[in-house]
């Protein structure tokens, strides 16, 4: 059915008579060659802050008469190989290649190991350490280094900014540098979870930032310009003109016009020299017309010439302004729809790269669907001689910016077989997660891997003459049938009689499904029981798409029991999933699911003993397998004299090895500061809002180690304010979620004991 098209009165008036029409004029603002000013850099502590930062994280000094390592065992378990480790011995800095980059290297992340080396190996390490290999939640370990080193620091200050925005910019507030300043104008405009810390510095150290953004904002690189203006108008319209006036002055005339220019301009008025000519292949009537949301009509062939035009001035990271009102006027499907025909005709003309403005229109106004269509052609791009495009389509993956969009991310970055294209899908899931400042557990839902499963978690195995349905177990490990549901040990063996051609791409594929499903079924098995025990909950439209319509997720979440919570910690009522993703309670009646309901995973403790005896049998009755202690779960509750006390000492009797302490990471614990001579004196778990327990560790474990200490006695557990220390913040279990209560005492119970002395 053909779409109606607006009337001119209908229309946004930028869509009637955008500036480029008519004569109409339009301003280019300067661009000046000017050379960024070096400003002088300085911490503004007073002496009692640098002597606080100081000493933050360097408690239990005594450790050091029983270990003294030399500098190399502190380089090494940094990772830094030999050649670096003389480099900055000598004070030079780390290159490429100096450092290791396992996937996973817990220990070697954390700052605090900075401390321990000899002046000018420290300062050389955390200036040109790799800065992605930093954890965070390290801000103690950072202001001593800060206060030990001075503004020497600050490049690497500056590089873990770059990497960590919000902690980052927190830590610099009292630092005036302009080595902050791109940072912070990038997280005013990209990062939502950075933007409250961007904007405290920013008006912090206008001076510096104006100054600084300055040059940029009239410069020739078109991001920088573009994220540069958009941090000076904000500074203007918080009432910092006289700072910027004071900037513009420090950098001469022609600066002090070009800001009175941006000041006195229509940011809709800022165009190129030259407006484009739209290509051969831009064909309005032939293109799906964007709809308007208030009246449902169509833009005529002129408006969408317009809206065209827009997009061949726009680039991804600098859109033209306009866009934003476009979207707010017409509905988000059908200009994802307008763009993908767009994208088609670009592919139809060649693709070619002085026309990809209508491939960057997927990004500018692409929707779920448009990342569904997508996904595919990035994959078979490498293959085709187009790589550059692909790793351009990543870009547009992430400019979509939804869950659906991460997942296709995910999956590339998972699956790819082009490294280069993995490590660029990695580095937009990171850009994505913090510019919508996505929780590490809303992150994990959106990248678990589908396995390319079907809906029942199987897949269809072909060896021509026969075939093979593969399922997952409750412990998510393939299983085989055969045509007539028998289920067999293992894959056959192909045979004479089978399609080699066939037979050998099932035979790899089962292959990599069971790598994939080993590697993926603990990660998720643990994850739920986390969820469980963290109380985590996901709302009805999160619980659709992450567990009922996500074919690993869903096969885990139909051996678990439910909650479905609408305004108390109590559930409302409790359900479980059937295959074909219907929810049902204990009597496997049907339910519902409704829109404002939460969702999460039952503790015992909060049910009934009927309905987890209700619940218990039918799962048996059914024969399926908890992938997890669920409903026979060990509980545990406080002593009487517990309640009134932040300290517990239980397990004060109890000896354990190093190594097992090390696993309660997986169980959501982490390991305490590094004190002098690299000592661990306890492990750390958040337990609610601003809260943490403690538990204590006698002799204590040394950083890469563990064998230095093999076993560990448990004197106490003590529950404290977060960041507070010795007697300070403490807090009576007793205030504690009793469930909360159970697993930190079931974590610690559970930890297997050991002889004193074997």
């Amino acid at each position: 059915m053909k779409t109606e098209e607006a009337s001119p009165e209908q229309l946004p008036p930028l869509l009637r008579r955008p500036p480029w029409v008519n004569g109409r004029t339009s301003i280019e603002l300067p661009t000046l060659d000017l050379p960024a000013l070096v400003l002088p850099e300085t911490i503004r502590w007073t002496l009692a802050d640098k002597a606080s930062a100081a000493c933050g994280p360097l408690t239990g000094a005594w450790r050091l008469q029983r270990l003294d390592r030399p500098a190399a065992h502190w380089l090494a378990a940094l990772r830094i190989a030999p050649a670096g480790q003389a480099k900055v011995m000598s004070g030079e800095a780390l290159r490429e290649g100096d450092v290791e980059l396992p996937q996973h290297a817990f220990h070697a992340e954390v700052p605090d190991l900075v401390l321990l080396l000899p002046d000018p190996a420290a300062l050389a390490v955390w200036n040109s350490y790799p800065s992605k290999l930093w954890c965070t939640g390290r801000g103690d370990a950072i202001r001593a280094i800060l206060a030990k080193h001075g503004e020497a620091a600050l490049p690497g200050l500056a590089a873990y900014a770059q990497r960590h925005a919000a902690e980052g910019l927190a830590l610099a507030i009292d630092v005036d540098s302009a080595r902050l300043v791109s940072t912070a104008l990038h997280a005013l405009r990209h990062l939502k979870k950075a933007r409250p810390p961007a904007i405290a510095w920013m008006t912090a150290h206008a001076i510096t930032t104006l100054t600084t953004a300055l040059p940029l904002a009239f410069g020739r690189d078109r991001t920088q310009r573009d994220l540069a203006q958009h941090g000076v108008r904000w500074l203007l319209s918080q009432g910092f003109g006289a700072e910027a006036r004071e900037a513009a002055a420090r950098h001469g005339s022609e600066m002090a016009r070009a800001l009175q220019t941006l000041q006195q301009t229509d940011p809709l008025q800022v165009l190129p020299s030259r407006i484009p000519r739209l290509a051969g292949f831009f064909v309005a009537p032939s293109s799906s017309r964007p709809v308007l949301r208030h009246s449902g009509a169509g833009l005529p062939d002129s408006a969408m010439e317009h809206l065209g035009t827009m997009l061949a001035i726009s680039r991804l990271d600098a859109p033209y302004p306009g866009l934003a009102i476009v979207k707010d006027a017409c509905t988000p499907t059908s200009l994802a729809e307008f763009a993908w025909d767009l994208f088609e005709a670009w592919m139809s003309a060649g693709a070619s790269v002085k026309e990809a403005w209508a491939f960057e229109a997927l990004g500018q106004l692409g929707d779920d669907e448009t990342a569904h269509r997508l996904a595919p052609f990035i994959r078979e791009w490498p293959a085709k001689s187009a790589h550059q495009r692909a790793v351009a389509g990543l870009d547009l993956l992430a400019a979509i910016g939804s869950d659906i969009a991460l997942m296709h991310l995910n999956a590339i970055a998972c699956k790819l077989k082009f490294k280069g294209l993995q490590m660029r899908a990695r580095d937009n899931m990171e850009a994505m997660a913090e510019a919508r400042a996505l929780t590490a557990d809303e992150l994990a839902d959106r990248l678990v891997p589908d396995l390319e499963l079907d809906m029942h978690a199987a897949l269809r195995l072909d060896f021509g003459p026969r075939q093979f349905r593969v399922y997952l177990d409750a412990a998510l490990k393939p299983c085989v049938q055969d045509a007539q549901g028998t289920r067999l040990k293992d894959l056959p063996r192909p045979g004479p009689q089978d399609d080699a051609t066939l037979a050998h791409a099932a035979v790899e594929r089962f292959r990599q499904l069971k790598k994939d499903a080993r590697i993926i079924a603990g990660l998720q098995i643990t994850r739920m029981e986390m969820a469980m025990v963290r109380r985590m909950r996901w709302s009805a439209g999160d619980f659709r798409l992450f567990i009922l319509d996500h074919p690993l997720m869903r096969q885990l979440g139909t051996r678990l029991v439910w909650g479905m919570y609408e305004r108390t910690e109590a559930p409302a009522r409790y359900f479980r999933i059937e295959e074909d993703a219907c929810l049902v309670v204990a009597q496997d009646s049907r339910t519902d699911l409704p829109a404002n309901a939460s969702v999460g995973i039952a503790h015992v403790l909060e049910m009934p003993q009927p309905m987890q005896a209700a619940f218990g049998q039918r799962l048996g009755d059914l024969g399926i397998v908890q992938p997890f202690r669920q409903l026979g779960r060990e509980t545990f509750i406080l002593a009487d004299a517990e309640h009134a006390d932040s300290e517990i000492r239980r397990f004060a009797g109890k000896t354990v090895a190093t190594g097992s302490v090390m696993g309660l990471v997986d169980r959501g614990w982490r390991r305490g500061l590094v004190e002098d001579g690299g000592y661990v004196g306890w492990f750390s778990k958040q337990v609610g809002e601003g809260l943490e327990v403690q538990l204590v560790l006698a002799p204590g474990m040394v950083v890469g180690e563990p064998d230095f200490e093999p076993r560990q006695r448990l004197p106490s557990i003590v529950l404290r304010r977060a960041g507070t220390s010795g007697f300070h913040g403490r807090v009576k279990f007793g205030d504690l979620d009793r469930i909360i209560v159970s697993e930190v005492l079931r974590d610690v119970a559970l930890l297997a004991e050991t002889a004193v002395n074997p």
